[in-house]
């Protein structure tokens, strides 16, 4: 049998409450105001109050920025799992691995073991 798109793609389900609260908790564990972290990530301070309320839905383009700025996974944002909340391999890492060949051979080499 073929693969269903829904099979061979994940949905992340985003949990709008969830993401809301974590955005916040991270925020207040980086000792960020609303403010500052506005500024960080590109986005409105309104904006982050309606996320960190649950009144809007984090999207993914968004989370990119907010956990870029906050130093958290995307994922751990988006999902809650905690595994990922810290040391994200996001594209920050990936951009930094192509300009840094020797370890990116290494990091191959060791994940191939």
């Amino acid at each position: 049998g073929e693969m269903s798109v829904g099979q061979a793609v994940q949905k992340v389900e985003v949990d709008t409450a969830g993401a809301g609260q974590r955005l916040k908790t991270a925020r207040v564990e980086k000792r960020l105001s609303m403010w500052e972290l506005s500024r960080r990530a590109g986005i409105s301070q309104p904006q982050i109050s309606m996320l960190e309320s649950g009144k809007y839905q984090l999207r993914r383009k968004a989370a990119e920025k907010l956990a870029a700025a906050l130093e958290v996974g995307v994922d751990w944002l988006l999902t809650g799992d905690e595994s990922k909340k810290r040391f994200p391999a996001d594209k920050a890492m990936v951009d930094w691995l192509w300009q840094h060949p020797e370890v990116r051979e290494e990091l191959w080499e060791r994940m191939k073991e």
